[in-house]
């Protein structure tokens, strides 16, 4: 009885394991907090282009102003969505300017995309998202309406590296970016091999009291 009580709180510690990885956040440096602002910026802003900073590679656009970690609430702009810094994606209101990094995706896995896009005035640009083979354009909209927050459901078919990327496609808008996750989500059966588990944990401890 002990050894079938052994295993099942092995076997529950397995999938309690595997349930919390699937909430791990796979996107490096997803809310912009670690950079460079204070020691290579002038402390409200670091720009670069063509370059790979904390976890992003840039991607210039058709002019050569390129992307920026920027600090909330400076320069005009809003607060950040989370913390104090966010990816102001097209310094200038730049088009095709585009900010990436590579994920190590599974194939069959289901994997949830969320970010949070914002402006700095008037119309925010419309926003090209890749994701692997996924593909979405985040349409204009007025920077009045200050953060919001999208997401979206990726599963790819082939295990293998991902790009994620986001692409400003117009001229003359800011483009504002934080809270960018890519989580694994937990297939429903896990859940349901963890509460038949513990209600096996249940009935053996049961078992035992009676016997004892």
């Amino acid at each position: 009885m002990k050894i079938l009580a052994h295993t099942l709180v092995l076997l529950l510690g397995g999938l309690a394991a595997a349930a919390g990885s699937a909430q791990t956040n796979l996107v490096t440096n997803g809310d912009f907090e670690t950079h460079s602002i204070s020691t290579l910026g002038n402390g409200t802003y670091h720009c670069f282009r063509n370059a790979a900073f904390h976890g992003w590679t840039q991607t210039t656009g058709d002019a050569s102003f390129g992307s920026c970690f920027h600090r909330g609430g400076r320069d005009g702009f809003p607060a950040a969505y989370s913390g104090d810094a966010f990816m102001y994606v097209n310094d200038s209101g730049d088009i095709n300017e585009s900010i990436g990094q590579s994920l190590d995706l599974v194939g069959g896995t289901r994997y949830r995309l969320d970010f949070a896009v914002g402006g700095y005035a008037g119309l925010v640009a419309p926003l090209e998202v890749n994701l692997g083979n996924f593909k979405t354009t985040i349409p204009w909209r007025n920077a009045d309406e200050g953060w919001v927050t999208h997401s979206f459901v990726y599963a790819p078919t082939s295990t293998g590296t991902a790009w994620l990327s986001f692409t400003s496609r117009e001229f003359e808008s800011a483009i504002t970016l934080d809270a960018v996750s890519v989580v694994a989500i937990p297939e429903p059966g896990t859940y349901a091999l963890m509460a038949l588990g513990l209600g096996c944990v249940g009935l053996v401890a049961r078992r035992g009291k009676q016997q004892g």
